[in-house]
C-alpha cells in the first residue's frame, strides 16, 4: 500500500503532497516510520526504502509544494 501512496505522490502531484502533508499529518507519519526502521532490524527493506524514496522526492519538490501559499 505504502509503494501506491509513493507512486501519487511522486513529482508533479503537487497537490496530492500538499493534502498529504497538510491533512494527514504525512511528515509526522514519515517521522515515524523512519524511527520504527531505525529500531527495529527486521524492519521491511522494500518499505524503508520507499519512505527514504517518498522523503527524497518531498525533498527535491518542496519548492513547488507550497509556492502558492503565503
Amino acid at each position: 500500500m505504502f509503494s501506491c501512496l509513493t507512486s501519487w505522490l511522486k513529482a508533479d502531484n503537487f497537490e496530492g503532497k500538499r493534502r498529504f502533508i497538510s491533512e494527514q499529518d504525512g511528515l509526522d507519519f514519515l517521522a515515524r516510520l523512519v524511527c520504527e526502521a531505525g529500531s527495529d532490524a527486521q524492519f521491511n527493506t522494500r518499505l524503508k526504502t520507499n519512505v527514504h524514496r517518498l522523503l527524497s522526492d518531498l525533498i527535491l519538490n518542496d519548492d513547488g509544494i507550497f509556492e502558492d501559499r503565503p
